[in-house]
């Protein structure tokens, strides 16, 4: 445990360190041992020197939260086949932003979505493509019917 003449002496300058240190040797006389010790950190705290420190050691602790955060995928595309044929959903976040169906764009109107669903209306066939998105941006979908080659 640290000892009231260290802790001061590395906080405080010299021409304040004796200044403070016949403070804390008054209270002592009058305290108990924990309300020296109170009085002994309040006194710390205050320090320039100490704040400084505990500036450093808060930023530092937030810049290693932010790096130890896991980033959102916030834009990715993912290609899937079906017996139907291939496709492509190109997310923003949570939301599909486009869509391919065998390598040719999807009509923005065709897309509709809505509380984790999405359709893709008049898919191969005419079939709707449904497909589901989970939360943490995992999907699934009901495969479509093999297109019949006329």
């Amino acid at each position: 445990m640290p000892d009231v003449l260290s802790l001061v002496g590395q906080l405080f300058e010299r021409d304040r360190r004796e200044e403070i240190l016949g403070d804390l040797s008054e209270l002592r006389a009058r305290e108990s041992v924990a309300a020296y010790w109170a009085d002994v950190v309040s006194v710390c705290a205050r320090a320039p020197r100490a704040r400084r420190w505990a500036g450093t050691a808060a930023v530092v602790l937030l810049l290693l939260g932010l790096a130890l955060t896991p980033r959102d995928a916030v834009h990715r595309t993912v290609t899937a086949r079906d017996p139907a044929g291939w496709f492509a959903l190109e997310f923003d976040g949570p939301r599909v932003v486009r869509a391919t169906l065998d390598g040719a764009p999807v009509a923005a109107a065709r897309l509709v979505q809505e509380n984790g669903r999405l359709v893709i209306r008049g898919g191969a066939g005419g079939a709707d493509l449904h497909i589901r998105i989970r939360p943490d941006g995992s999907f699934y979908w009901q495969a479509r019917a093999p297109r019949t080659n006329p």
